[in-house]
């Protein structure tokens, strides 16, 4: 049973290890831990099945992902759009960390052209 994604954002944030595997589970739309740990295996740090399972766990319990069960697998499904939650995390960034610094915004710009070479 395919449900849309939701434009709300849950309460608590996503950690920097959460965002990773929500990241996946966007892409793949409906995934499982061991499809996780394949689309992340070639990218450092090495995460174990326990800590991919406990990590979909927190996530679930925060709201970004649906838990389904079937047939004895577990199937997650993003619970919230991608671009809403980015957009938030985005508008937290600006609004937080470059705090309308000039020399914050340059920085950034050169992140960006270091990313694109």
């Amino acid at each position: 049973m395919s449900r849309k994604p939701a434009k709300t954002i849950p309460e608590k944030g996503l950690s920097p290890t959460e965002w990773r595997v929500m990241q996946v589970c966007w892409r793949l739309k409906r995934t499982t831990i061991r499809d996780i740990l394949f689309e992340i295996s070639d990218r450092a740090p090495a995460m174990s099945y326990t800590t991919v399972h406990m990590l979909l766990t927190r996530i679930v319990e925060k709201g970004y992902l649906l838990l389904e069960q079937d047939r004895g697998n577990n199937y997650y499904t993003p619970a919230v759009e991608r671009a809403v939650i980015v957009r938030a995390a985005v508008e937290d960034f600006v609004d937080n960390t470059l705090a309308q610094e000039p020399a914050n915004l340059e920085i950034l710009e050169e992140v960006l052209e270091d990313r694109k070479a």
